[in-house]
């Protein structure tokens, strides 16, 4: 392809908006362009960018495991559009195992390292018979995945994102990621802050004492509260109200209960209870159930249409201080079991950074990245048909990808003071062809160059051809704003030379390579033990 084909123009300096590296190169060189804050059109460059690691995709996860591609209309979670596919379309074990995926463009609230608004995404959804077939699906899968990362040079820690083997995220380390992420470098416990757990100090052991009522002016939050009546936060009991949706898309209210010192982790209350799209629950709703805003404890409540959730460590934590229900009162020595009991009791609460780590407890750091992929269970599974004619439930999990923040992410990762540095196998195009005809060689340069130009691109290579006439300054500076792996200067020098001039994008080496032997050169550099070119 021609250079003046793309429709593309390099920038000799980047948006001052561009924070990190990969948006100040994606906008230099021609890939993306901004239209509005966050909101980015896609030039022909980058678009042949993301063809390329589309058709990884398709290649590595379609095939090998029966993938049948499907379209969904905007709008709609592709989550949700797939649960309901399932639900109509798998009746019998005969259509199973079978994997559905979709490549689309999704908006979403500003995240990456671009701060978009907008991603392009490729969402599977494993669906098995039974969960011996999942596991080996799961084992096929990732050593596919890792594969894949190992060919695009993109290192993304795999982190605890869930419950279970199948909730997992795989993560590029940066400052400016969107995700919280909680380490150990001890044990190399990882996961993200939604899901981290840590290693609850264990209570002193205490008698029950009685209950006694305190009067409290004006402590409506815990530091108030521990500073009035001169205790360590660690010995209350914090009240939170939240309102959710079941699936059926039902509104239910939570009474969320953990202690003072602790924060509640809205991730790990939805997996607990079911619910999703938490929001804080208005005063007349706390209310309704007979418990006081600000005030408010489970002791002494009436059964009700509302969820009372505890952390696990509230039912081994004796005597807390809690709210009376009434204003500006307080009840001391509130015991689990004995004065209120829970509908759910687990681990709702997030892990601070300095905690425990629940593996060999050395403290968990704090860290941050882009949230690159992403596997958890399908919810709402649909039942079939099985091979006794049992009605059975199908085991199923997807995969998110979000290809614009891989894209981001392997220039992130391979780039220097002039451009990006792309992977072989991530590249737009495999060789950058620059044309310098010399002032009278009757055409000889401009000939030869279109002659190898056809032999490079018969032989399977991709070839950006830049024969503008420009100077070699800006053709050079051209072709490391855009990354391409390797450059191909064919000059009136070079040729006197004997041949053309040979340079990867990521040395300043060079050499100049006869041209009959310019095949011979690039498979050399470029075959794996297959014979299969890595370009």
């Amino acid at each position: 392809m021609r250079i003046t084909e793309l429709l593309t123009r390099t920038l000799r300096e980047a948006p001052p908006e561009a924070r990190s590296a990969a948006h100040r190169h994606l906008m230099r060189g021609g890939y993306l362009r901004p239209l509005r804050s966050g909101q980015y059109a896609t030039l022909p460059l980058g678009r042949l960018a993301f063809s390329r690691l589309e058709s990884h995709l398709r290649e590595a996860f379609t095939t090998p495991f029966h993938g049948h591609e499907i379209c969904f209309p905007p709008g709609l979670p592709h989550e949700t559009a797939c649960a309901v596919l399932t639900e109509n379309e798998i009746h019998t074990y005969r259509q199973l195992p079978a994997l559905l995926y979709t490549i689309h463009q999704e908006p979403h609230p500003p995240a990456g390292l671009l701060r978009a608004r907008h991603s392009r995404f490729l969402t599977c959804c494993a669906l098995h018979p039974d969960a011996e077939s999942l596991d080996s699906h799961r084992r096929r899968w990732e050593s596919a995945w890792e594969a894949l990362l190992e060919t695009w040079q993109l290192p993304l820690l795999p982190v605890l994102a869930g419950e279970g083997e199948a909730g997992r995220a795989w993560i590029y380390p940066h400052p400016q990621g969107e995700r919280e992420l909680r380490d150990c470098p001890a044990c190399g416990y990882r996961a993200t802050l939604s899901a981290a757990r840590f290693r609850k100090p264990a209570p002193p052991a205490e008698a029950p004492a009685p209950l006694e009522e305190v009067h409290t002016p004006g402590t409506k939050t815990i530091a108030d509260l521990a500073a009035f009546l001169g205790i360590p936060e660690s010995r209350t009991a914090k009240a939170v109200f939240l309102a959710g949706y079941t699936p059926q898309g039902e509104t239910r209210l939570v009474f969320a209960v953990l202690r003072g010192d602790m924060e509640l982790n809205p991730a790990k209350l939805a997996h607990l209870t079911g619910l999703s799209d938490f929001h804080p629950a208005e005063e007349d709703e706390i209310r309704a159930i007979g418990a006081e805003p600000g005030f408010a404890s489970p002791v002494g409540l009436p059964p009700g249409e509302y969820l009372t959730v505890v952390d696990d460590l509230i039912p081994a934590a004796p005597n807390l201080v809690a709210g009376a229900n009434r204003p500006d009162y307080h009840l001391r020595n509130v015991n689990y079991g004995r004065d209120f009991r829970a509908d759910l009791t687990g681990d709702i609460v997030t892990a601070p950074e300095g905690a425990p780590c629940p593996q060999c407890g050395a403290p968990l750091e704090a860290g941050q990245g882009v949230e690159v992929a992403r596997r958890v269970p399908l919810s709402n599974a649909a039942l079939f048909d099985g091979a006794d004619g049992s009605q059975q439930t199908l085991h199923a999990e997807t995969f998110r990808l979000n290809v614009s923040a891989a894209l981001a992410c392997i220039v992130e990762a391979h780039h220097d003071e002039y451009g990006p540095i792309w992977p072989p196998a991530a590249a737009p195009f495999d060789l950058h062809m620059v044309v310098l005809p010399g002032k009278q060689d009757g055409g000889r340069t401009a000939e030869t160059a279109a002659a190898l130009y056809t032999e490079l691109e018969q032989a399977g290579y991709r070839v950006l051809l830049d024969d503008r006439p420009e100077s070699p300054g800006v053709k050079f500076n051209d072709a490391d704003l855009m990354g391409i792996p390797w450059r191909i200067t064919v000059g009136a020098r070079s040729l006197a030379k004997g041949g053309v001039e040979i340079k990867p994008r990521h040395s300043r080496e060079r050499e100049i390579v006869h041209l009959n032997y310019v095949l011979n050169y690039l498979g050399d550099y470029h075959a794996d033990p297959s014979g299969e070119k890595k370009v």
